[in-house]
This record gives C-alpha cells, sequence and structure tokens, in this order.
C-alpha cells in the first residue's frame, strides 16, 4: 500500500513589527481519501449570517474513522460553484463541532471563523471558489461538516445557491 506524507503549513498570528509569522505545522501519514457531495443539483442557502440563530446550517457532513497511534491531522480540501445574491456567503468547515484551521473572524458580529466569498458587483455571477483546511485530531470517530450561511439580506425566492460542493478530505 502507497502511503503519502502531507505537511500543511498555516500562518497562525501576524505581528506587525516581525518580519516573519508563526505557523502551526501538523504531519502525519495519510493512508485513507474519502470524498462527498450532495446527491441534488444544488443547495439553495436560506440562513442568513448576521441575524439568523444558529447562524449557519450543515451543506455536507460525513464520518470518518481516524486510525493509528497518537495524534494525526486530517486535510479537508472544499470547492462548490457559488452564486451569491447578497453581498456575501460564508463557509465553514469542522471536525466535532470545531473549526478547522485555515479560517478568519468576520468583523462585525457574530465572531465566527469562516471563509468569505463576497460579492459587490449586484451581478450575483457565478464562480468557482476553493479552500483548504487541516486540523490535528486523536485517533476515533470523527464528524466532518461544512457549514454555509448567507449575507444578512437574502430573501425568497432569490436565495444564493451552491453547485457542486466537494469535499475531500485526507487521513489516516
Amino acid at each position: 500500500m502507497k502511503t503519502r506524507t502531507c505537511t500543511i503549513v498555516v500562518v497562525a498570528a501576524l505581528s506587525g513589527v516581525a518580519a516573519y509569522a508563526d505557523t502551526v505545522v501538523c504531519r502525519s501519514e495519510v493512508r485513507t481519501v474519502k470524498a462527498v457531495t450532495i446527491a441534488e443539483p444544488y443547495f439553495q442557502v436560506s440562513r442568513r449570517f448576521q441575524t439568523d440563530v444558529p447562524n449557519m446550517e450543515p451543506l455536507l457532513t460525513t464520518n470518518i474513522l481516524v486510525n493509528g497511534p497518537g495524534q494525526s491531522c486530517i486535510v479537508a480540501d472544499f470547492s462548490a460553484v457559488v452564486r451569491p445574491t447578497d453581498n456575501y456567503l460564508v463557509f465553514q468547515v469542522t471536525v466535532d463541532g470545531v473549526a478547522m484551521l485555515g479560517h478568519t473572524f468576520t468583523f462585525p458580529q457574530p465572531q465566527t471563523p469562516v471563509v468569505i466569498e463576497m460579492e459587490e458587483t449586484d451581478l450575483n455571477a457565478q464562480r468557482m471558489v476553493a479552500h483548504q483546511f487541516f486540523l490535528r485530531v486523536p485517533p476515533g470517530p470523527h464528524t466532518v461538516t461544512v457549514n454555509v450561511a448567507g449575507g444578512s439580506n437574502i430573501v425568497a425566492p432569490f436565495y444564493p445557491t451552491i453547485e457542486a460542493p466537494v469535499l475531500t478530505l485526507h487521513y489516516r
């Protein structure tokens, strides 16, 4: 069996005066690759990020079993074709409810780790998006979820849509 070693380095914090950034490193052998998508042609986003409670809704969810001794890395690749109809969409990938590394925090509220896809042209044009995340986890079963929400002004019937979302997981 071929195994592949995957090393991911993510900038964790920036210093305004330093010429370097602190980094977080997660390294482990990758023995399993799992990919998931939706069965429908598209997903209609109805959750408003700044006003609804909860402020995000699940887009994709899957269960995995991480093997081996000690801590291991889960690396998540997420891509989709999105059509924001307000001024943005947000995505968050979690493992057991904990946001993976690779997100940013929003400003102003809510202070939630997400990636933001802006749409400021009023064209509501579809486009491809792709993001990578990782998280160190102990061995055992884990649930990985991609959450999504739209801008605070989305209204029916002009909800944002997501087509061909793919979550690919690399883990031991």
